[in-house]
Formats: C-alpha cells, structure tokens, sequence
C-alpha cells in the first residue's frame, strides 16, 4: 500500500481512505450481491419518453436505461458505470460541458457510497481502477471532503442535436435499497426541450 501511495502522489488523509476502501475491516465486509431492477421499475422506464431516465447500482453501475437515455449516452464506450463514463471515457470531456461539477459530484457520491459498502469487493476495484488510470480521479479524491449538497453540471452536448440544459433529479428506490433512477428533464418549452424530441427520432 506504501507503494502505491507514492505512484498515485496521494497524501495521508487520501491514503487512509484508500487503505480503508481496499482493506475494510472484518465486521464491515459485506458479499456483493447481484442487482436487478424490478420489472415494475422497468415497465415506469420505457413508458418515460420526455426525459432520459436510467437506473443507478450501489456503486453507480448503470443497471438500466430509457430509449432516450440510451440515445443521449450512445457516443459513450463505458456505459457500464457512471464513474468509468466520467473519468475514463474519450466522450466524457465533451459530453459534460461542465465536467469538473460533474466529477466532483461524482467523487462525493463514490465516498458516501464507500462510507456505507465499503467491504463490497466491487466498489473497492472500482476504486482501485479509476485511482489507477484517472489522474483526474486521483486529484479529486485527494482533495477534502466538501461539505454538504454538491451538485452535477448540467450543461450536456450531443453531436447530433447540440447542446442541452438538463435537470439531473435523483429519486431512492426504496424497495431496492442503494438503487437510484435518476431524470434529467429539459424545461418545458425550452430549445433543450426540442432536442430531446429530436433526439427520440434520430436512428442511433
């Protein structure tokens, strides 16, 4: 662990944490458990046609999309997981106009999952993987805590219909515990509003 501290430049409090994520201790070790999404939660995503939509894991797997969000996120090769979408793939920089928000929001969301799960064995390799090949990721997570809400971008641009200003709302899914949907509706009547619609038709 020494080691690796010193190849990612981490300072204590950051290695601390990484330490902690990449050994918890015995009583906090939990099994990962395979996640699904309800069919109930499926059937309310297809019939979500005015805004993307999509299902995050406990560690931001992306479980399920939306015909729209699928069509928004097509340019991504990660679509997998929203942290690897964000620090790891080629689209990301100009997908999220506001790239920075977004990633540290991103950051903030893995450490409050991490101080809940931290002995799942999938949260702490994906960790380990973005601390490794992100050096934006590595900045990031060295940095203090910040306190309170922190909120994503949400200035987005997709090639074929420009840029978007989209809400990002986040909703618990209570009967599956660590699922979150996740909307990100355009105001009524707004150009944004448009390119959804236009984004819905396009073959992609």
């Amino acid at each position: 662990m020494e080691s690796l501290k010193h190849a990612l430049r981490l300072d204590e409090s950051a290695a601390i944490e990484l330490h902690r994520l990449a050994r918890p201790a015995p009583r906090r070790r939990t099994r990962d458990r395979p996640e699904r999404v309800s069919p109930h939660l499926l059937v309310l995503l297809d019939d979500w046609t005015a805004a993307p939509a999509y299902v995050l894991g406990r560690s931001g797997d992306v479980l399920a999309r939306n015909a729209l969000a699928s069509a928004l996120h097509t340019r991504f090769v990660h679509r997998d997981n929203l942290h690897r979408m964000i620090f790891l793939d080629p689209a990301a920089l100009e997908f999220f106009r506001d790239w920075t928000a977004t990633a540290r929001a991103a950051v903030h969301d893995l450490r409050q999952v991490a101080g809940r799960t931290a002995g799942e064995r999938g949260l702490r390799e994906l960790v380990g993987e973005l601390a490794i090949a992100s050096p934006r990721f590595r900045g990031l997570w060295a940095e203090p805590a910040p306190r309170g809400a922190v909120r994503p971008g949400t200035s987005f641009f997709h090639p074929d219909v420009g840029e978007l200003d989209l809400r990002t709302e986040i909703f618990p899914i209570s009967s599956a515990p660590g699922q979150r949907l996740v909307a990100q509706p355009a105001e009524p009547g707004s150009r944004s509003a448009d390119a959804l619609v236009l984004l819905s038709t396009l073959d992609l």
